[in-house]
């Protein structure tokens, strides 16, 4: 018996991909590892698409067109009244720079080129900030329409071939694209999860199917235990990897082949797991498997904002975003999908009639998306005065145009008085913040008739003889504040030279954010391993190799500290707050503050202490019984931790002055 008619355990299967994607979502934690139904669900498209292209070469009648038009009716009518529905839903719902990637990641899906949007934006599938992207799931659409741009192709030129040399190209590009998956996920684990070439071969196992790579099971019992085996290792995947497990490559053998297992029983045999997967509620929730998994994930994201919640949802708010889901999918399938996938010849969804609609609706789509990109998320949709200020903070270009020396002989940037008026020299030197700080220091120094030039580079704290171990290659910063050394050396004398960074990333305290773990392995360059030396001693020696250089440099060196981290994007939060009209949020009270930076500013203050220099905590400035995130209506943050323009040059200055009644510049 060969079953290649229509299959209700493979509506089954697909239940039993998307629910635990959904539940595991939804984030009830026996469902961790959710995410593998994706990889269920290529399985099943290689196997029936393959199966339906081969019959048709087979009997002369395979017609591209007629493959995509195909495609459109599958997937495009459901997918167009999500898109649309996430533009008017998330209108009330998400902040202007959220609403603008909205529009960004909007533009990508509609050009199925979604997973290459969220893996060059670094969006790890896993981490929190993917929680405001109500299109993150769209990444799985674009694999199977990529892949689906080339396989009929490939198919057809091959269709003279007989079907074993046919198999073997499948299984061998099938086999290569498995070896990739395998090398990419510890190298480069984003790109490997959403990227199509590592993605093959799990549509692949499914077009082996079809081309019947696999014999037929003949006894029984034997298509019993492959069906059952299969659904253990699908049910084994779901209930014990999660997001710190390696994914895709070898922990996504077991769904994929516990697909194939289920599918390849069921082609033969009709076995008892057979009869579960076609049973009414599974293949019910099968056939609307595609509009559920198109609608869950942004009504999880919208709960997740109008409850504030980051991260798991509470029980309650879970209950009622399933049945949502549920009920939207219903309607989606009933009166979306199949209007249009039922289509028995009639002129009114008839093939012209498919082209036209999705031409212009993509068309429409992609101009309003576009809309959300050029007017950076309708800020206007924000209280007038918030608005202007929101739209200043996030659009405002700071006047320090090329700041650092990323390039050998290039310089950094020049603050201050113009040369045949300075009295005095200033270096500013750091990582980003030092960059935001040259914004505030400008005016100040042309003020004081002071000249000067300010060296930054992103992530990389002016700290000599230790250094980041990176994944993705060489620490950068090594090289980059040895060329400002010598470029300060061969300068001679100056008058003052001012540290400033994010010195938490380094030290011993937290972070607001989850980017600390990445800066926080320190090693000496001088050792040929990495040793286990705490972040405290490797801080505190990076920081006395630099003051070492420095001092015979300088006549004064200002260490000034750390900004207090707020712990959630300023000006976002704000807007998001004004949009679903909940209480502005405050910073952090002084209390938090001096616990996270205790150890630091323990650190900073003892190193420049020793070396006769200045050390200046922004402490007072900032923080009262809460560290201040506006002044006067204004954004004082341009996120989490940098100062906006408006606030440096209310800070740094101050900070200056500071040390100035210590005596740093002659009174004037």
């Amino acid at each position: 018996m060969n079953f290649t008619g229509y299959r209700r355990d493979i509506d089954g299967l697909r239940t039993l991909a998307v629910v635990p994607v959904v539940l595991g979502h939804a984030g009830l934690g026996l469902f961790a590892g959710g995410f593998v139904g994706v990889d269920v669900f290529f399985v099943i498209s290689g196997f029936l698409i393959t199966g339906i292209l081969v019959r048709e070469l087979e009997q002369g009648r395979f017609s591209l067109i007629d493959f995509y038009e195909r495609r459109a009716r599958r997937i495009l009518p459901a997918l167009f009244v999500v898109l649309l529905a996430c533009i008017v839903v998330f209108w009330f719902v998400l902040s202007p720079v959220h609403f603008q990637d909205l529009g960004k990641s909007g533009v990508a899906t509609l050009l199925f080129a979604s997973n290459v949007f969220f893996w060059r934006r670094g969006s790890d599938y896993f981490s929190a900030d993917v929680e405001t992207q109500p299109l993150l799931h769209t990444w799985s659409l674009a694999v199977e329409e990529q892949f689906y741009i080339v396989f009929p192709v490939l198919l057809w030129l091959i269709a003279a071939w007989r079907r074993t040399s046919r198999t073997l190209l499948i299984a061998g590009l099938s086999l290569a694209s498995f070896a990739l998956a395998v090398w990419m996920v510890p190298r480069h684990p984003v790109a490997a999860f959403y990227l199509t070439p590592t993605r093959v071969w799990e549509l692949g196992l499914g077009a082996l199917l079809a081309l019947g790579a696999f014999p037929a099971l003949r006894h029984r019992l034997l298509a019993e235990l492959v069906a059952a085996a299969g659904l253990v290792a699908i049910a084994w995947a779901v209930f014990t990897l999660d997001k710190t497990d390696p994914f895709p490559g070898l922990n996504a053998l077991a769904p994929c082949l516990g697909a194939v297992a289920i599918i390849w029983a069921g082609q033969s045999q009709i076995t008892l797991t057979g009869r579960l997967l076609s049973t009414r509620g599974m293949v019910g929730i099968g056939l609307m498997s595609y509009s559920l998994y198109l609608v869950h994930w942004p009504v999880l994201v919208a709960a997740r904002i109008l409850t504030s919640a980051r991260g798991n949802l509470d029980p309650a708010t879970i209950v009622i975003c399933l049945m949502l889901s549920l009920a939207l999918a219903w309607a989606s399938w009933r009166f979306v999908e199949r209007p249009f996938r039922t289509h028995k010849g009639g002129t009114r969804f008839g093939r012209r009639a498919i082209f036209a609609l999705s031409g212009a609706g993509g068309a429409a789509l992609l101009g309003l998306f576009a809309l959300l990109i050029m007017t950076q998320g309708v800020p206007q949709r924000l209280p007038s005065g918030l608005a202007a200020e929101y739209i200043r903070v996030t659009t405002a270009p700071s006047r320090i145009k090329t700041c650092g020396i990323a390039e050998i002989g290039v310089p950094g940037c020049r603050l201050g008085s113009d040369a045949d008026r300075a009295e005095g020299r200033l270096i500013l030197w750091g990582d980003s913040h030092a960059r935001v700080a040259a914004d505030g220091l400008d005016d100040w120094m042309a003020e004081h008739r002071l000249i000067g030039v300010s060296f930054y580079k992103p992530g990389c704290l002016p700290l000599l003889g230790v250094q980041r171990t990176r994944a993705s290659g060489p620490d950068p910063c090594q090289a980059h504040n040895r060329q400002v050394i010598d470029w300060i050396t061969s300068q001679g004398p100056v008058d003052t030279i001012v540290l400033h960074a994010r010195w938490i990333l380094a030290g011993a305290d937290t972070a607001s954010d989850d980017r600390q773990s990445q800066f926080r392995k320190l090693y000496r360059v001088s050792d040929s391993m990495p040793q286990a030396a705490t972040s405290e001693q490797l801080l505190r020696e990076g920081l006395m190799q630099t003051m070492v250089r420095l001092r015979p440099l300088a006549r004064r060196i200002v260490i000034i500290g750390q900004m207090p981290d707020i712990g959630f994007n300023v000006p976002k939060r704000t807007a998001e707050a004004a949009i679903l009209r909940q209480s502005v949020p405050v910073g952090p009270d002084i209390a938090t503050y001096d616990q996270t930076t205790q150890t630091t500013h323990a650190i900073l203050r003892d190193v420049a202490q020793f070396h006769n220099g200045f050390f200046v905590s922004p402490r007072l400035l900032l923080c009262a019984d809460h560290c201040a995130i506006r002044q006067n209506g204004a954004f004082l943050y341009q996120d989490d931790n940098h100062l906006s323009v408006l606030g440096s040059r209310l800070i740094l200055p101050q900070l200056l002055d500071m040390v100035n009644e210590l005596s740093l510049y002659p009174q004037r």
